[in-house]
């Protein structure tokens, strides 16, 4: 009942973005096969979820190549499915300090979604019977080198901390949140990424870009306005609610 419930608010974040790859497989059942056209708007509809070009261009490929050898003769979208969930990696959860407090710093950039998902992670964590303490900075201007800052101070008082480098990405931003999540990489040293805003956009598969080009895990998926709308990442509960 508990996985229900998860997959029925992932589902319903993802309403916008549900919207472009439910298409592929009503196209799949009209067609009853895999042809030019088919992949065409295979590609297509990767582009507008914003997969990226990289990741549409290999997905696109696996499944031409797979079926010209004959590896799938039957469900392409399964097999699309599980194309797509090999491309992520589930977040392993938070790091915990097994000594003391816990440390985990969130950046990202002004309206990304930061605010809102300190709240949210707090109020998960606390559910799980966690103490919080909540510490706020605000830098505005030479942002990056306030982080820095930030962050070495934080060394020199507590062992290994910070634990975790969340960055927070806008998903309504799609592809431009990866130039951003390339310079906070950079700067501060990123363990992980919350996806913020998924209920608002129909660019939820740049989660996949992201993950191919930084190499970052996605931890935590906002998918709506209310305090428990933080969710731990899985890829297959991602995928599926992405096709439902």
């Amino acid at each position: 009942m508990v996985f229900r419930a998860f997959f029925e608010k992932l589902k319903a974040g993802l309403t916008k973005t549900r919207g472009v790859f439910s298409g592929i497989g009503s196209l799949l059942r009209l067609r009853g096969k895999v042809d030019r056209d088919f992949l065409t708007e295979l590609e297509k509809r990767l582009y507008l979820a914003d997969v990226g070009t990289g990741a549409t261009s290999a997905i696109v490929e696996k499944v031409r190549q797979s079926f010209l050898d004959k590896e799938v003769t039957g469900d392409v979208e399964a097999f699309v499915k599980q194309q797509l969930k090999e491309m992520l990696t589930a977040g392993e959860g938070l790091r915990y300090n097994p000594s003391g407090p816990t440390v985990v710093m969130v950046a990202g950039v002004n309206g990304s979604g930061k605010t809102t998902s300190i709240a949210k992670l707090a109020r998960l964590l606390q559910s799980e019977g966690k103490k919080v303490l909540v510490a706020a900075c605000d830098t505005q201007t030479h942002l990056m080198r306030e982080l820095e800052k930030i962050h070495r101070v934080v060394t020199r008082q507590i062992e290994g901390a910070p634990h975790e480098v969340l960055l927070v990405l806008d998903a309504t931003t799609g592809q431009n949140a990866i130039a951003q999540a390339e310079n906070f990489k950079k700067t501060v040293q990123c363990t992980g990424i919350i996806l913020a805003k998924l209920d608002g956009t129909a660019k939820g598969g740049a989660i996949f870009a992201i993950k191919q080009k930084l190499g970052l895990p996605v931890k935590f998926v906002g998918v709506g306005e209310k305090l428990d709308d933080l969710e731990p990442f899985d890829p297959d509960s991602y995928v599926e609610a992405l096709f439902a």
